[in-house]
């Protein structure tokens, strides 16, 4: 797989800026994981257009299960661990 992975791990109000910029630097499949209070940000517009977004097990809490978009997919840490390695870049905002 020659997609980077971006790992989005920050406090939730520079979330929102790290997510405007993903549109400039990501590709529509690279894999975007929300980590800790980014997590929060989940339903944001900026996360629309991006097929993979993904959200650990262990933040679920943080997210309105009522309200999910087609594109979010909670997964756990081997998954998460298997889709470090599958990527050819890991980007870390925070």
């Amino acid at each position: 797989m020659e997609n980077q992975i971006y790992l989005i791990q920050s406090d939730y109000l520079k979330t929102q800026i790290h997510l405007s910029s993903l549109s400039q630097i990501a590709d529509k499949t690279d894999p975007i994981i929300l980590m800790g209070e980014a997590a929060l940000h989940y339903n944001s517009s900026s996360l629309h257009i991006f097929e993979n977004v993904y959200v650990l097990q262990a933040d679920k809490l943080l997210v309105n299960m009522e309200m999910l978009p087609s594109n979010l997919k909670f997964i756990d840490y081997q998954q998460f661990a298997k889709i470090i390695l599958q990527s050819k870049h890991c980007i870390r905002l925070n």
